[in-house]
């Protein structure tokens, strides 16, 4: 058992490094509000987020409620953070919602997939 906490362990810089890498791309990814719609029916379609969700991440997405995501202007990040924040509330669905947020927001981006949503689920 203690082998598989150590090799767990082992892994997570590199998990962080990925993640730090899938961030900055979206940060540099601008979007326009065309792309940015699209992209939350893409969302939908994956089921990432419910029909209700929509009207109140499109919102999140227009005027940001943290400052921050407001500043880095319209991109994938700014995105993504109206999409999380929409979705939070649910925290049995949480991690598989947000990795299918991140599956369209990659292919979009045009980041390599290391592993689908459903290699995830399967493996879980």
């Amino acid at each position: 058992m203690s082998w598989i906490i150590t090799e767990t362990i082992a892994t997570l810089p590199a998990q962080f490094a990925g993640q730090s890498k899938t961030f900055e791309q979206y940060r540099a990814t601008e979007l326009s509000d065309k792309q940015a719609h699209d992209l939350v029916i893409r969302f939908y379609d994956q089921r990432a987020v419910n029909v209700t969700d929509i009207p109140g991440l499109l919102e999140e997405w227009r005027n940001p409620r943290h400052p921050e995501f407001a500043a880095a202007g319209k991109t994938a990040w700014r995105l993504f953070n109206a999409a999380t924040e929409t979705i939070k509330g649910d925290l049995w669905r949480l991690p598989a919602r947000t990795q299918m947020i991140h599956d369209v927001l990659d292919q979009e981006c045009e980041l390599a997939p290391e592993q689908t949503t459903q290699e995830i689920l399967v493996a879980a």
